[in-house]
């Protein structure tokens, strides 16, 4: 009989340890369910804040304007004056230059050809002494001037060749006998 206490003794402890492992488990179990609810409602909460910072940034982004290509400003003027400046783009405001091109064909070589800029109220001028008949100029800016010059060859040119809250271009002969002045300002601006 002892030996059936000793096995019914032995059960009893197994069914404690059992039910006290059950218990382990199912707090364990509450404890990790409501870990992993906390952590969804986080991540939940962090979408949330997602598409409202989204909705945050494309608000702001909306506000921002930039620059817009716009149609080349031209200028095609048949007999010019000497010494009259012809408007090639009018004043504009917030304006990036990308490239500012002028030729003239003449039957007596002009003195110079000239393109006037004036960049947040600041003249600036390229001129060419006796140009070329024909021969297209680009502006640029060298390293060793502040004042603009010309180029015959587009690829000295360098892109966005200047940019101003209020931008002007004015093309000029002086002396000669020119029949005709052209000149064409490609530019962006932010509307």
């Amino acid at each position: 009989m002892t030996e059936v206490k000793k096995g019914i003794g032995k059960a009893k402890i197994g069914l404690v340890a059992s039910a006290v492992l059950v218990v382990i488990l199912a707090v364990s179990s509450v404890w990790l369910y409501t870990r992993v609810d906390n952590l969804q409602k986080q991540v939940d909460s962090l979408e949330i804040d997602k598409n409202h910072l989204q909705d945050l940034v494309d608000s702001l982004l909306s506000g921002v304007s930039t620059f817009q290509h716009m149609p080349d400003a031209t200028l095609s003027q048949s007999y010019p004056l000497d010494g009259t400046k012809y408007t090639v783009l009018n004043t504009t405001k917030n304006v990036k230059i990308w490239s500012i091109a002028v030729e003239c064909t003449w039957t007596v070589q002009p003195t110079s050809l000239e393109i006037h800029i004036t960049v947040d109220g600041i003249s600036l001028t390229a001129s060419q002494s006796n140009p070329v008949s024909n021969t297209w100029y680009y502006v640029y800016f060298p390293y060793y001037s502040p004042n603009p010059d010309f180029a015959t060859s587009a690829g000295a040119v360098s892109r966005d060749i200047l940019e101003g809250r209020s931008v002007k271009v004015e093309a000029e002969i002086t002396g000669g006998a020119v029949s005709d002045i052209v000149a064409r300002v490609k530019y962006a601006a932010i509307p």
